[in-house]
């Protein structure tokens, strides 16, 4: 078969003369295409008809199928004597990419009969000189991954809008820097000049490191820009205006990530050619501006969002053991990565009914582009397109005292949908998936005063959701529970907190946490004088109410071999600046799986009642484990509100 050679057909009329014709033939990816050879008569003498698919690389070829999809396949098929049929076989390669239609061609070379008696060979005519094959499939991807990547991307701008919905609005500048490295603590949420939407609820916001009266978290290692912009935040806050409104531009949000937050998804899907396992991971950036007015807030959010990920072919590789090649093709067709990118609007709106309820809501549109590559070195793009649209309340059942005495219970609600689709090219066909998450749960707290004022606080927390559409589906419920100790004549506090799926439709699916932590301060009211905390966690995250329930971290199936964390620091405090200014120097030590961190850091806080209310932090960690060489990282953090 020549390179290039083109479709013909050869028309003959002549009943008498031996004609040759191969004909269409269709597959699914992963089977052969079988195409027929057919005679136009039988005869005495033995045929052979020489065949062969069409070079993809030549500029004649029509097909759309590439190098990657199909086993190129060349040879001959010989007629015995009466014989008029025969088939020409041509393995197809299953991957994981839903493509539209693939085609390719088998062209007829040399044909040729030779007589029994005498071995003369003589021509035979072709009537249908070319066959289109067609390859059909319904594979996962990009679909598959492209809903999961939408339900993050919905999931993350959400977590940092209602965040902001839920943050104080007192006027001036807050912030931080590398807040992945350390922190000086919660914002308050009862400052001055708090709005309806300030107080308790999505967004309260912790400190990132065990600090004397914080709460523990995850260990930080070495430290790039996009670590280090996860940890930032600001919010730019006006004076209130003549109708008493104010105006506000915020990047990241206390507790709803810093200006760059990130997430991981995994799940598996399966379609008629191919299952699939597929994961990534995203970075998002999140801006916005919004006008506060009594009940009412109204805002606009702009998210940019990349990810990356892979997909792995799930199950038995169906190609022969006897062609290794064709093997060797096969395993690699099905496994590869994507990387997307989205950039999306983001109207949302809250109303506080009263003291007690709050409704917000939000709308979202965005564009971006998907690429898929393939372990064979294949590269598809497509641009894609994504919508959203969600709402939901929180409403206080149950308010404590102001001391914070008595039973606490709030009811929290959500819905949220989303859609994900891409257009058809070259290589990859059209797709469009959708997700939705229904959530409802309760949060509850009952604080108890002791004799000497220390303080009990017990908290139960349970929580639902269903989650419906082209991705992870089924029905959960989630229980946490914690109780907090607090004895300010001792200086200590104690904080336990768990929580657990206690069921979910998905049997294999598990997920839970606990956490302690014991913290010493002789001044709770003072950073002066020496500090010394204690914290350990085992399993996921275990504390921060429905807020931790509803983490958009999916469930991952549980190998049994939960993580445990251990974070200790000593601090001691001491007067700076002609005693205006607390100086506290401290050391850290955090023992994680496998891993230890050994930290030193040097705090500056405001002591004095009319000091400016800005601080200062530096931070040195050194991190090793077993698998790599030690990592450094230094943070620095400043912190003002005015």
């Amino acid at each position: 078969i020549a390179p290039g050679n083109s479709a013909t057909a050869s028309v003959i009329d002549n009943d008498d003369i031996l004609t040759v014709s191969i004909h269409d033939a269709e597959a699914q990816e992963g089977k052969s295409l079988r195409f027929r050879v057919t005679l136009s008569k039988p005869v005495d003498e033995y045929v052979e008809v020489h065949l062969g698919t069409r070079n993809t690389t030549h500029r004649d070829y029509k097909g759309t199928a590439s190098r990657h999809d199909f086993q190129p396949s060349y040879g001959s098929v010989h007629f015995s004597p009466r014989e008029v049929e025969k088939t020409f076989s041509v393995r197809t390669i299953n991957d994981s990419i839903d493509d539209p239609g693939e085609t390719l061609f088998v062209d007829i070379g040399y044909t040729g009969k030779r007589a029994q008696r005498f071995g003369a060979r003589t021509k035979v005519a072709v009537a249908q000189r070319s066959a289109k094959g067609t390859i059909r499939n319904s594979d996962p991807l990009p679909a598959a991954w492209l809903a999961r990547f939408g339900r993050a991307v919905a999931e993350q701008a959400l977590e940092g809008i209602t965040a902001r919905m839920a943050a104080p609005r007192a006027p001036g500048l807050q912030g931080s820097i590398a807040g992945q490295a350390f922190s000086f603590g919660p914002f308050s949420s009862g400052q001055a000049g708090a709005s309806p939407h300030s107080g308790a609820g999505p967004g309260s916001w912790s400190g990132a490191n065990l600090a004397p009266g914080g709460e523990t978290s995850a260990q930080v290692r070495g430290m790039t820009m996009q670590e280090a912009l996860r940890g930032a935040s600001f919010s730019l806050t006006g004076e209130p205006d003549s109708a008493g409104g104010t105006l506000a531009f915020w990047g990241g949000t206390p507790g709803g990530g810093g200006l760059v937050s990130g997430g991981q998804f995994a799940g598996s899907e399966r379609g008629d050619g191919a299952a699939v396992q597929l994961s990534g991971e995203t970075a998002s950036a999140l801006l916005g501006t919004d006008y506060a007015r009594g009940p009412w807030l109204v805002g606009f959010a702009l998210s940019q969002t990349r990810a990356e990920g892979n997909y792995a072919a799930l199950g038995d590789n169906p190609c022969s053991e006897t062609d290794a090649s064709l093997c060797t093709a096969q395993s690699r067709a099905g496994d590869g990565g994507i990387e997307a990118s989205l950039t999306a609007t983001i109207p949302y709106a809250s109303y506080a009914v009263s003291d007690r309820l709050r409704l917000w809501g939000a709308v979202g549109q965005g564009a971006g582009d998907v690429t898929v590559r393939t372990d064979l070195g294949e590269s598809l793009s497509a641009d894609t397109a994504w919508s959203m649209a969600a709402a939901g309340l929180r409403g206080d059942l149950l308010a404590p005292s102001a001391e914070g005495a008595g039973l606490s219970l709030a009811l929290i609600s959500d819905a949220l949908w989303a859609r994900t689709s891409s257009e058809r090219t070259r290589g990859l066909g059209a797709s469009e998936s959708d997700v939705s998450r229904l959530r409802l749960g309760l949060e509850g707290s009952w604080g108890l005063s002791l004799s000497g004022g220390g303080t009990v606080t017990p908290s139960l927390d349970l929580g639902a959701r269903q989650d419906s559409g082209d991705a992870e589906t089924g029905f959960g419920v989630d229980l946490g529970g914690g109780l907090k100790w607090v004895d300010p004549g001792l200086g200590l506090t104690l904080d336990l907190s768990a929580r657990t799926l206690l069921a979910h439709d998905d049997g294999d699916l598990e997920d839970r946490g606990v956490s302690a932590s014991l913290v010493f301060d002789p001044d709770g009211l003072s950073a002066r004088g020496p500090s010394f905390s204690l914290g350990q966690d085992w399993g996921g995250r275990a504390e921060g109410g429905l807020d931790a329930l509803f983490a958009p971290e999916p469930l991952e199936d549980s190998d049994g071999d939960a993580i445990s964390r251990w974070a200790l620091e000593a601090a001691y405090g001491l007067p700076a600046f002609g005693g205006r200014w607390t100086g506290s120097p401290y050391a850290g030590l955090g023992l994680d799986t496998g891993a230890r961190d050994y930290s030193l850091g040097w705090r500056l806080t405001p002591e004095a009642v009319n000091a400016p209310d800005l601080s200062f932090g530096v931070k040195a960690t050194r991190r090793e484990s077993e698998a790599v060489q030690p990592e450094h990282a230094v943070g620095v953090e400043i912190t003002a509100r005015w």
